[in-house]
């Protein structure tokens, strides 16, 4: 009795079908793994996980990065102001210096009008000291490349016992950079700065006995 012959080239064909058909569940399952890390990621990348008390991650305290990118904008302006304005005769050169590193040069062009108007002059010479009191930063429209920022600070002119209260409404733009620690931790430059405007605040008189 023969023995069938079968056909070479169905043979062929049959194993043709079965390496595309394994091809294709192959490149099917890197595309679903592919898929996968990239929404693993994007969520990375869109939020920040808090650790709890026991080192745990807890997911639903996860704040998003858009928020954080606010915080980090309104402590970089926290910072830049009291440097700037936070003055006294012992250690006023190294807080300017500081306060330079996070603007460009129109933070320099104000620091450059106040020492030609001899604002650090009388400061040592009167020994004055601005302490801050408040500040308050503001995050306006934001645009393409920076964002526009309103701040008041609230500042107190001491000399001796004698107090002046001050307040003081600056403006600007804020630029992503690198950051650079401990110079600039934030990343951010200060653009396009100005002050807006100054008022004295009248504060309430004091008896030994306190306000009447």
């Amino acid at each position: 009795m023969k023995t069938p012959y079968k056909n070479l080239y169905s043979a062929l064909r049959w194993n043709r079908l079965i390496t595309m058909g394994t091809t294709f569940l192959a490149l099917l399952s890197c595309g679903a793994a592919a898929l996968l890390v990239h929404t693993i990621y994007k969520d990375a990348m869109g939020s920040a996980f808090v650790l709890g008390a026991k080192g745990r991650v807890l997911p639903l305290d996860r704040i998003a990065l858009e928020d954080i990118g606010a915080v980090e904008a309104k402590s970089h302006l926290d910072l830049f102001h009291r440097y700037f304005y936070g003055l006294d005769p012992a250690t006023y050169d190294t807080k300017l210096e500081k306060a330079l590193w996070l603007g460009d040069g129109t933070v320099d062009e104000v620091y450059r009008q106040k020492k030609m108007d001899g604002t650090y002059n009388r400061l040592l010479q009167f020994a004055l000291i601005q302490q801050i009191v408040s500040v308050r930063p503001e995050l306006l429209e934001d645009g393409k490349t920076s964002r526009a920022f309103k701040c008041t600070t609230v500042f107190d002119l001491r000399r001796g016992g004698s107090i002046e209260r001050y307040e003081l409404v600056s403006r600007g733009r804020l630029l992503a950079v690198d950051r650079k620690f401990p110079e600039n931790p934030h990343g951010l430059l200060i653009t396009d700065y100005f002050e807006e405007s100054l008022r004295k605040i009248v504060l309430p008189k004091t008896t030994p006995y306190g306000n009447r």
